[in-house]
């Protein structure tokens, strides 16, 4: 499921207006380096606070896919259509 999730949410970036029109974030990726302890605490290494904030953006966006797509899809009221169940959709009919 995380790995599903983790497409959307780079196929929504790759395919974002920002993306097609020139991305001003081009290039940032290789100004910063993230490492991750045997525990998975992530630690960035940055050259410059622009670069720090797009590697903090992106350990969240690894370590939360799953609940940023859960916001996202809650709050266009369609739970029920990726997730399914009674509960989603009675959360979207209340909630759309």
């Amino acid at each position: 499921m995380r790995v599903i999730l983790v497409g959307w949410v780079v196929g929504a970036v790759l395919l974002s207006p920002a993306a097609l029109a020139g991305n001003p974030l081009d290039g940032i990726a290789q100004e910063v380096t993230i490492r991750r302890t045997a525990h998975g605490v992530p630690h960035i290494l940055a050259e410059n606070e622009r670069a720090a904030g797009f590697g903090m953006g992106y350990v969240q966006a690894e370590d939360h896919a799953e609940r940023i797509m859960k916001h996202m899809w809650t709050a266009r009221g369609r739970r029920a259509e990726v997730w399914g169940g009674d509960r989603n959709l009675e959360w979207d009919l209340g909630r759309s």
